[in-house]
Order: structure tokens, then sequence, then C-alpha cells
């Protein structure tokens, strides 16, 4: 194409304008290319991210501050063939009830689960999780999901509640530990249905799921 329009001048122009032309024209298909990669680029570091985002969720993969090492983490599939996460608030009394069934469950089936204690947002400082950890003798690690993503994709609503994943990464139980409470203020002598411990037992026997989701009744999440 330039050189059908210098010959063109050549008649008619004369040599400067085939050379400003020439000039012109090959610079307006660099500006072209370039914005065309560059618009691509974009496209493809936006999709990419996206993708891996994804692929780093299905695969049970979340990045969350780790008190106990006071950094940024992966939390990537466990070791263990399931995972259990138990999201909490260190100040409300649920979750402080429950410390002692999420221990027993620890306790119960270490060689088989990991669980991590999950604390939405950033209400709290690592001092006073750190402190809830202590005084209620929590056997398993703490971790803050400080911007939801975690609380988010499980579709968290309240403290306490529970996600138990199996070596798949795969939703096997969400949602109540057991029936001990029936509504906020009311609560049975003692729990009739381990909904969790159920679903566990079930999934590392290779059965199916019985029961695979029961609201969880307990304290609003905060919004910061």
């Amino acid at each position: 194409m330039v050189q059908a329009l210098a010959i063109h001048l050549a008649v008619f122009g004369g040599i400067d304008q085939i050379k400003f032309l020439t000039f012109s024209t090959a610079t307006q298909s660099c500006c072209a290319y370039f914005k065309l990669m560059v618009k691509l680029i974009a496209f493809c570091l936006l999709f990419c991210g996206n993708i891996t985002t994804a692929i780093c969720q299905s695969h049970g993969s979340f990045s969350v501050w780790d008190i106990q090492e006071k950094r940024q983490i992966v939390l990537n599939q466990s070791k263990h063939s399931h995972s259990l996460f138990v999201f909490l608030s260190p100040e409300c009394p649920l979750c402080q009830n429950y410390s002692k069934t999420i221990n027993e469950l620890k306790i119960a089936f270490d060689g088989s689960l990991t669980i991590y204690g999950i604390v939405p947002g950033t209400s709290y400082a690592d001092e006073d999780i750190m402190a809830f950890k202590e005084e209620y003798g929590l056997l398993f690690d703490l971790f803050i999901d400080k911007t939801f993503v975690l609380s988010q994709y499980f579709s968290i609503s309240v403290t306490p509640e529970v996600v138990l994943l199996n070596k798949n990464g795969n939703k096997v139980y969400t949602g109540a530990i057991d029936n001990w409470v029936v509504s906020l203020g009311q609560k049975r002598n003692s729990a009739t249905v381990p909904y969790l411990k159920n679903a566990l037992t079930e999934s590392l026997a290779n059965q199916p799921i019985s029961v695979t989701y029961v609201q969880a009744i307990g304290c609003a999440l905060n919004d910061y």
C-alpha cells in the first residue's frame, strides 16, 4: 500500500510528498498495531487473572492472614483427606461454646482432618484472636479472611459456620455444627444430631452423605 501511494505521488506530487506520506502511513500503522497489542495484553491479563482465581478457588487455595506466623499465606489443599473451615468470631458466645466440640473433632479425626479457624474481616487484632485461641484452648490454627474472599466464596453469613471439603476440594457438608442451637437465645440441653461429625464419618467411609446442609444459627458477620 505504501509503495502504491509513493508511485502515485511520484507522478503527481513530487518526492517530498512521497517521503512525508510514506512516513505518515507507516507511523499510523505502527500506532494502530501498538494500540491493538495493548488491548490484547490487557485482555489477556484480565482473562488469565480470572482463570487463575477460578483454578485456585476450585482447588481450595485462598490467601489469608496467618496470625501464628504474622504473614499472608495461601491455604492449599491439606495433606489430610479432608479440610474443615470453621468460621469464628472471638466475641461470639456460640463460637466460644463450640470450641470444645471442634477440639473433640480435631482429636478424633486427627489423621484425616485439617482444621482451619477463619475469622472474617478486620474487626479483631491478631492479639485479640490469639487471646481467644489461648483462652479456649483451640487445637487448630487461626487465620484472618481480611477481605471476606473466603467467606463470600463459601456464602458464609454467621459464626460459627463450617465448610467440610474432601480431598478433591469438593464440598461435603456446610452449615451448622450440630442441632444444639434451636434459635438465637434458645438451646437444647445437649445436641442430639451431630451434623458435621456424621458427614465426616460418612465421607471417610465413602458412603453417601445423608445431610449435606443445615442452616447455621449464630452471630452475624461483622461488615468490616
